[in-house]
């Protein structure tokens, strides 16, 4: 298990190179809607034409078609193409479970992960049946936002931490 301080130190790489690609391809077109809803969104994906309501979810959902994940580890090999998923990642190293099943006792590194164990073990189906028998106990906590932190993302005039490099890019 690593300490706070190793733990906070372990911040994310990003790729310029494939945020650069991805870049160019979400420009923004004249989309249409999400195939259920009717709703008319703009940010359109040139690979599948599935459309989306920001931009930012867009650029996640081109990554996966390109193949990129810009955000590393830098205690293993693994990458993500969100930083979120990075932050979730990092558990495995840390060995931080916040939630548990207060049924068992079970812990769980994801309140999905312990919903789907509630609902499939103890035969809980209802939202309400499954979110009281869910218990979540942050004893052991990730790093604070602001501690962790990449260095590509960090604006160095007011310090302000951005999900993405792009998004620094036009901050500044």
């Amino acid at each position: 298990m690593l300490t706070p301080a190793e733990f906070a130190s372990a911040n994310s790489h990003i790729d310029e190179d494939e945020l650069e690609r991805e870049r160019m391809m979400t420009e923004d077109s004249d989309g249409w809607n999400d195939g259920s809803s009717g709703q008319k969104f703009s940010h359109v994906c040139k690979f599948c034409s599935k459309a989306f309501p920001f931009r930012s979810t867009l650029k996640v959902h081109v990554r996966s078609h390109m193949g990129l994940t810009p955000y590393k580890c830098m205690l293993c090999d693994y990458s993500s193409a969100d930083k979120s998923t990075l932050v979730r990642h990092m558990r495995t190293h840390s060995g931080e479970r916040p939630y548990s099943c207060k049924l068992c006792g079970f812990p769980f590194t994801t309140k999905a992960n312990c919903e789907r164990h509630v609902k499939k073990r103890h035969a809980k189906l209802s939202k309400l049946d499954i979110d009281v028998n869910i218990q979540h106990h942050p004893l052991q906590r990730l790093p604070e936002q602001g501690q962790f932190r990449s260095p590509d993302t960090i604006c160095k005039i007011c310090n302000r931490d951005f999900k993405f490099f792009r998004d620094l890019q036009n901050h500044m």
